[in-house]
């Protein structure tokens, strides 16, 4: 595959992945878990750009190791008062449910995600980013099989791909 196709396809399953599940659900003939799902997503999305601070272009921009780390430790630190906002949110709303709470773990990590794709970048290493697209697409199969044969185990295969999401992002620190 072409290295610049991996790493955009990579950014594109990255920040479009909320709004590829929101469809998905609509198209599988649940709009109900669409919508929510949209209605979370807005919110996080918008709490998570905020804060950004576009950090993608810095790190490739000044070709920095520091600044990946910085971006790192920051992004993890700032989700503690992030999920207690996003609890109080989903509190006032009563949408304090199982599947909204492990949206945020789902959603969190493709925010730090952009720093792990940022940061092959600046290696050239498409190996893990392969990877990475590889269990995203999984992930939409697999989640469309679970609601296609209403197998109620949503909870449990995002629990599953968030933990072989994770672990490429331990060896970067």
């Amino acid at each position: 595959m072409n290295k610049v196709f991996i790493i955009t396809f990579s950014y594109l399953l990255n920040g479009f992945f909320p709004t590829i599940l929101m469809f998905l659900f609509f198209f599988l003939g649940n709009p109900l878990a669409a919508a929510d799902i949209a209605y979370i997503s807005s919110f996080l999305v918008i709490l998570f750009q905020i804060f950004s601070s576009n950090k993608r272009n810095l790190i490739l921009s000044k070709l920095s190791r520091n600044l990946i780390y910085e971006t790192y430790l920051f992004r993890l630190l700032f989700l503690i008062p992030t999920f207690i906002f996003y609890l109080l949110f989903l509190y006032l709303n009563n949408i304090l449910i199982i599947n909204n709470l492990i949206l945020f773990f789902l959603f969190s990590y493709l925010w730090i995600n952009e720093i792990f794709i940022s940061s092959n970048e600046l290696k050239r290493n498409n190996k893990p980013l392969k990877y990475f697209i590889f269990l995203i697409i999984v992930l939409i199969f697999s989640l469309a099989f679970n609601e296609f044969f209403d197998l109620n185990s949503f909870v449990s295969i995002i629990l599953l791909f968030i933990l072989f999401l994770i672990l490429p992002n331990i060896n970067l620190i």
